[in-house]
């Protein structure tokens, strides 16, 4: 063997963590069988850790247990590239999750509850400019807004400017100045979220490495969870299930600059109109290390301890940097396999001469800048 084989698919160290995701998926739906018409907390879900923590991992691995259990979910992931294209990552994966019901034959009975929802809640004359910023979403209207009367409706462009050279209906999407436009797209989304939970499956919407979301992406996911639920009981016969938003960031790439903070700060001020999950993640444990190499290298904890002891020592227990530092050491031959000995074999002491990498050393400057004026000059 002359690489590593990871368990991607197997979370370490992180039980607690995940019993509190779905604690939140639970509380969820115990409002929507108690009451689901009635003015309830939305439920929202905040990961925080260092980068490379796992906060993305946790929320992945959860997914298809929720999806056994009939969930419905939605990931909008931002990067360091989102903020020169203005609201198109939430675009995007709306359009992404009503092209995949369209396209899922399984799904059409949601789908018909969904396009009953949209139809009664959605003004037709918003039509056009739906179609615009989310194309699949038009297909539900096709039977009561035929292309010849919405040439006739409002004309989409006063809401958006789109400068788009790529062929993606809202790749250079961005938004005109105007305060009042911004709140009627606030205003039609939380219609369109409302519409996707009145399919009798839950929804979960994920809001990936939101320390990216520039500061229109903010305000919009803002108003989902705090405006969306007065529109709710206005339907007849319509009900609807409680959403549950999830959202991660870096927590070291967040300060009073940043746009995400308000909204940090805002969600935990909202408590008549949040209710909020704040999970933050630790480094792992020795023993979650220690059973992470055992099961990688298939060898008895006993027996990789001391790797494990001195892999945290050069990583402080991140779970991407512990990956990549030993992906390292089997490169450079420092660990490698042995065919006399038909195991993974490694020399302790030249490994704990390992300098420590670049990465590794500014996560824990920024660990160590974080700690209290005494603690740091102790």
């Amino acid at each position: 063997q002359t690489s590593l084989k990871w368990d991607t698919n197997k979370l370490y160290g992180r039980i607690n963590e995940m019993e509190r995701l779905f604690d939140a998926m639970a509380a969820a739906q115990r409002d929507t069988r108690n009451d689901p018409n009635s003015f309830q907390q939305n439920h929202l879900v905040l990961v925080s850790g260092l980068s490379g923590s796992g906060k993305s991992s946790l929320i992945s691995s959860a997914v298809p247990s929720l999806k056994e259990f009939g969930w419905i979910f939605l990931e909008a992931k931002f990067d360091n590239r989102s903020a020169r294209q203005p609201l198109s990552v939430i675009m995007n994966a709306f359009e992404e999750y009503f092209a995949a019901i369209f396209a899922d034959e399984t799904s059409i009975r949601y789908r018909q509850h969904v396009g009953r929802s949209l139809q009664a809640l959605i003004p037709f004359t918003e039509v056009p400019f739906l179609e615009k910023v989310v194309p699949s979403i038009a297909q539900f209207f096709s039977s009561i807004c035929p292309k010849v009367a919405m040439k006739n409706c409002a004309e989409p462009s006063s809401l958006v400017e789109d400068d788009d050279r790529s062929g993606s209906p809202h790749s250079n999407l961005s938004l005109s100045s105007s305060e009042h436009q911004m709140n009627r797209l606030c205003c039609l989304f939380q219609l369109i979220i409302h519409a996707m939970n009145s399919g009798g499956r839950p929804l979960l919407l994920f809001f990936d490495d939101l320390q990216f979301a520039d500061k229109s992406a903010i305000e919009l996911i803002e108003s989902f969870m705090c405006n969306s639920q007065e529109f709710a009981g206005d339907i007849e016969n319509l009900q609807f299930n409680k959403p549950v938003f999830v959202g991660t960031y870096r927590e070291d790439e967040v300060d009073d600059t940043n746009n995400l903070q308000s909204f940090l700060t805002s969600m935990k001020e909202s408590s008549h109109l949040i209710r909020l999950t704040d999970i933050h993640l630790e480094t792992l444990s020795a023993a979650a290390v220690n059973e992470m190499v055992s099961e990688t290298l298939r060898l008895p904890k006993r027996m990789t301890k001391s790797l494990a002891e001195v892999t945290i020592s050069k990583t402080d227990g991140n779970p991407l940097f512990l990956r990549s530092f030993l992906n390292a050491m089997v490169e450079e031959g420092r660990v490698y396999y042995s065919l006399a000995k038909r195991r993974w074999v490694w020399d302790i002491l030249a490994l704990s001469e390992v300098g420590v990498d670049d990465g590794v050393a500014v996560l824990l400057a920024r660990k160590l800048l974080r700690l209290p004026m005494n603690i740091q000059m102790a």
